[in-house]
C-alpha cells in the first residue's frame, strides 16, 4: 500500500513538473528595449505652432498608428497637466493611448527636473485628474441650469463653454 502511494505521489510530481514545462513561454527573441531619447520632446509654450500638436494628438487617438512608432516622433512636452487632458478630451484618445502619453510626459518631466520630488508621480496625476473632473461639473453644473432653460443660444460664449464642458465630461 505504500509503494503504491508512493508510486502515484512521485508520478504526480512528475506530472506536475511536465505542466510547470509546457506551461512556461520561452522567450528566445532578442528583442531590443526601446529607449526614448530626449531630443524626442520638445516644450509646448502659448506661443508654439499648433500644427505639429495636432498632427501628433490625431496621430495618438487613431488606433492605426503604433506607439512605438508615435516614440520615434517629436512628442509634445507640457507644463500644465490641465492641457494634457483638454487635448486628450478634445481629440478623443483611447484611454490607454492616453495613460501611455501621460507616463511618457510624467517620465520626460521628471528627467528633466532638477529638484527631488518627495511626492509620487501617480498621485500627483491622481490630483490633477481629480480636479480636472471637478472643476469641469462645476463648469457643467454652473451653466448646465441655462442650459436645461434654453436661455443659451448657439452663438452664446456660456452654450460653447456648457458643451465643452459636457464634452470633456462624457470623455
Amino acid at each position: 500500500l505504500t509503494t503504491l502511494h508512493q508510486n502515484v505521489l512521485n508520478s504526480s510530481k512528475e506530472l506536475g513538473q511536465l505542466r510547470m514545462n509546457l506551461n512556461t513561454i520561452k522567450d528566445n527573441s532578442t528583442r531590443k528595449i526601446q529607449t526614448i531619447q530626449r531630443d524626442n520632446f520638445w516644450s509646448v509654450n502659448p506661443r508654439s505652432n499648433r500644427q505639429p500638436i495636432k498632427k501628433f494628438f490625431t496621430d495618438l487617438s487613431s488606433t492605426n498608428k503604433p506607439l512605438a512608432s508615435l516614440v520615434k516622433s517629436r512628442i509634445p512636452s507640457f507644463q500644465k497637466k490641465e492641457e494634457i487632458l483638454d487635448l486628450m478630451a478634445e481629440y478623443q484618445v483611447p484611454l490607454m493611448r492616453a495613460m501611455w502619453f501621460m507616463k511618457i510626459n510624467a517620465v520626460h518631466m521628471s528627467s528633466i527636473s532638477k529638484k527631488r520630488h518627495t511626492y509620487s508621480v501617480p498621485a500627483e496625476w491622481t490630483k490633477a485628474i481629480t480636479d480636472y473632473l471637478k472643476d469641469n461639473l462645476s463648469k457643467f453644473a454652473e451653466r448646465g441650469q441655462d442650459y436645461g432653460k434654453n436661455t443659451l443660444s448657439t452663438g452664446n460664449k456660456a452654450y460653447t463653454e456648457t458643451c465643452a464642458a459636457k464634452n470633456r465630461w462624457n470623455y
